[in-house]
């Protein structure tokens, strides 16, 4: 039954692309994504590999899938305007609840929580260089 919720998967995140809805889009063709991976189909791993780059030109990969960014790397980074990355960040820097007197940081550097939350769930996530955020 995967191989078959993989192609439907595959198939709508194409026509939600190609119709503009580009988060839905991305939900599915990251799930097809991941299924044809967990399944071992390199064909199809490829091909929706080439529809996520449609996506965006900046893939972000969490620190915890060296085997995922090995992946993109060996496969799409021939792409010019295609950047994979891997995430180095390790935490939150300040762990303690409490502020110091004069705090020199003008407000959180990371304001893109949706962005950390694909990270964790799915292991990467596709920004675009206009406005750095997740589609």
């Amino acid at each position: 039954m995967q191989p078959v919720i993989a192609h439907v998967k595959l198939g709508l995140g194409r026509t939600m692309r190609l119709s503009g809805d580009r988060d839905g889009a991305e939900e599915n063709l990251v799930t097809a994504f991941l299924l044809f991976r967990g399944m071992d189909v390199p064909y199809w791993v490829k091909k929706c590999g080439e529809e996520m780059m449609q996506l965006g030109e900046i893939f972000v990969v969490a620190r915890y899938n060296p085997q995922l960014y090995d992946y993109l790397q060996r496969e799409f980074s021939h792409e010019e305007r295609i950047r994979i990355i891997m995430d180095r960040r390790v935490g939150e820097r300040r762990q303690r609840g409490d502020t110091p007197a004069s705090d020199r940081r003008q407000g959180d550097r990371r304001q893109h929580h949706e962005v950390d939350a694909h990270l964790r769930e799915r292991g990467f996530v596709i920004l675009h260089p206009g406005n750095g955020r997740s589609s």
